[in-house]
């Protein structure tokens, strides 16, 4: 047996999404969009470490399963048990704690949009990753924050989606003191009707024989509790007759029926989207235990399996859990980018006539007659290429400065240079003539070639970003 060791073949790691070239470049166009959106509405971006400290991410109430704790590789001792630092699950917990920590420099109400990959425990399966990008808008207000706000939230979903690929959208609201108010009609505490929350919250995983199962054998609910509960969870109605749904549902509750007014208030301020329905649904609760007023999930019309892809909703007291003696109300939305690509991705013909580059035109650099008869260059042959390359590398800066974005290629064989083109995508080509003011401008995708001098050429650099 040889002794020469085999090296182990490439394998990606599970739930670490590793996108090729075509499926970066969709990737950084939906961030833009989602900038794009983001900027119109005043939202400033920042950014936040990619590490808190555990106690800091552990003031959501997510499950500690889901944190990735981070040691030393070669710590010991006392250090090696310390789990003081993390990486952070989501970006509403650090952006909570950054408000907080710099209260004092910003301008309130603070508008922020935050754009970065995040870390979860999670068991990878479709639509759920291990990393991931989310692409977040939140606004804190000092004392109060406004409805308006959180109409704003929807209103930002409907304008995002209908710039990304992604096709019709379905937001379904809610609204914590409607299911406050209604769980606690039924006699539920706070305690079990957090618990009750967050299975109810399970709802589209695990079914609705599984939830009741778990509300009646481990929360102790008897059944006629357990099918109020399941009827009000299966209950839909279109935003605009919020009203009348909820009129038929309501309990004697002062809390349900104020955050009826409240949601019925915030829709009245959303104005419709093409391409975007809002609905209330009486199953959406958001399992995680800091929302208090509005909550939110979008998914997609054509791929409901795949869950939410965008959610949120309001926060009161999540901030000011690190600001003593500070009220610093707030809502945010929070966009799962990469679940939404990763559905995209496995769409028939999605990634067709899809660029897999940035370049718009590559500038061959053909072989001489000599070098391509002879197959080696001489030194005066060498020097000759070189200067000619050096003269297409300063009319390539010309174009550059023209807004083009330009790859020069290295001297091969005219053929070769054009398949390299098509096969990334890049829509001309110039061919430099024997005449050194005299060029070829191919267009990729018609076909079509036509004959400039150097002004000719520039020119048509410049109508491609005008």
């Amino acid at each position: 047996m040889s002794d020469v060791l085999r090296p182990t073949p490439p394998r990606a790691l599970s739930g670490f999404p590793e996108w090729l070239p075509r499926q970066k470049l969709v990737e950084e166009s939906c961030i833009a969009a989602i900038r794009g959106v983001f900027s119109s509405y005043g939202y400033t971006p920042i950014e936040t470490p990619a590490v808190e400290l555990t106690e800091v991410l552990a003031a959501k109430g997510v499950d500690h399963k889901e944190i990735y704790s981070l040691v030393r590789l070669h710590a010991e001792g006392e250090e090696a048990l310390k789990r003081e630092l993390s990486l952070h699950f989501d970006l509403t917990v650090p952006f909570a704690r950054y408000v907080a920590q710099h209260q004092n420099d910003l301008v309130f109400p603070f508008k922020r949009s935050q754009i970065q990959k995040v870390w979860r425990g999670e068991r990878p399966a479709q639509g759920r990753f291990r990393e991931f990008y989310q692409a977040d808008a939140d606004v804190i207000c000092r004392d109060n924050l406004p409805a308006c706000y959180e109409a704003e939230m929807l209103e930002m979903i409907a304008l995002i989606f209908a710039r990304l690929p992604a096709g019709p959208v379905r937001v379904r609201l809610n609204h914590r003191q409607i299911l406050d108010g209604f769980y606690g009609s039924l006699g539920l505490d706070e305690p079990l009707r957090a618990r009750a929350l967050l299975e109810v919250d399970k709802l589209e995983k695990i079914g609705p024989e599984v939830v009741a199962r778990i509300l009646r054998d481990d929360l102790a609910l008897e059944e006629p509790r357990v099918g109020k509960i399941l009827s009000f969870a299966a209950t839909k109605a279109p935003i605009g007759d919020l009203a009348a749904a909820l009129k038929h549902l309501a309990p004697e509750n002062a809390l349900f029926l104020a955050g009826a007014a409240h949601l019925d208030a915030i829709a009245a301020m959303v104005p419709p989207q093409p391409g975007t329905k809002f609905e209330w649904c009486g199953g959406i609760s958001r399992g995680l235990n800091y929302y208090t007023g509005v909550i939110f999930e979008t998914a997609l019309e054509n791929a409901p399996e795949l869950g939410s892809v965008c959610s949120g909703g309001r926060y009161d007291k999540l901030a000011s859990n690190f600001a003593a003696a500070a009220a610093l109300p707030g809502v945010g939305l929070s966009i799962g980018l990469t679940r939404l690509l990763s559905h995209l991705f496995q769409i028939s013909g999605f990634l067709d006539g899809k660029s897999a580059t940035t370049t718009e035109i590559l500038m061959a650099v053909p072989e001489t007659k000599d070098e391509e008869a002879t197959g080696i260059s001489t030194a005066e042959q060498h020097e000759k290429a070189n200067r000619r390359r050096h003269a297409l590398v300063l009319l390539a800066q010309e174009m550059r400065q023209l807004g083009c974005k330009v790859e020069v290629f290295h001297p091969a064989k005219l053929k070769k240079q054009l398949t390299y083109a098509d096969r990334k995508g890049i829509a001309h080509v110039v061919i430099p003539n024997e005449n050194a003011n005299s060029y070829e401008w191919k267009d990729m995708r018609s076909g079509e070639q036509r004959t400039l001098d150097r002004t000719g050429l520039l020119e048509a650099c410049a109508r491609l970003n005008p």
